[in-house]
């Protein structure tokens, strides 16, 4: 089963990964990481290379907060093992779909259906209202 690994500034996504295990119960192969205050890209690197390490030939997603910050560089770093894969943007459903499809996609697959999924989760909900009326 591929490994699914949240990294965000702060505690961002420990909490993302506590509400989807409320959603979808326990994960197996699942973790989050958070960028404290004083901690530097080596803080984060040496976990996470630990993580793909266990998680094997299945791979690793790394879900990061954003693009070009510390958590991100942290999982590019990683990006010479083909084993991982890194998607910068992590949110809800991006976390749900990820964890909901890492059992049927390969790696690189599941990488672009989770940013698919970000891209559709991300609505001007108020404008789409006001459209419909």
């Amino acid at each position: 089963m591929t490994g699914v690994v949240v990294v965000t500034h702060g505690e961002a996504g420990k909490a993302l990964l506590a509400t989807v295990e409320g959603i979808l119960g326990p994960q197996q192969a699942a973790a989050a990481y958070a960028l404290s205050p004083g901690m530097g890209l080596e803080d984060l690197t040496a976990p996470l290379k630990a993580v793909v390490e266990a998680n094997g030939a299945d791979g690793t997603l790394i879900l990061t907060d954003l693009f070009g910050g510390t958590p991100c560089n942290a999982g590019l770093s990683l990006c010479a093992d083909p084993r991982v894969e890194v998607v910068a943007g992590v949110s809800l459903p991006v976390l749900i779909e990820a964890l909901s499809l890492r059992g049927s996609l390969p790696l690189p697959e599941l990488a672009l259906a989770v940013v698919d999924r970000g891209r559709e989760g991300l609505v001007a909900a108020s404008a789409l209202l006001r459209q419909r009326k």
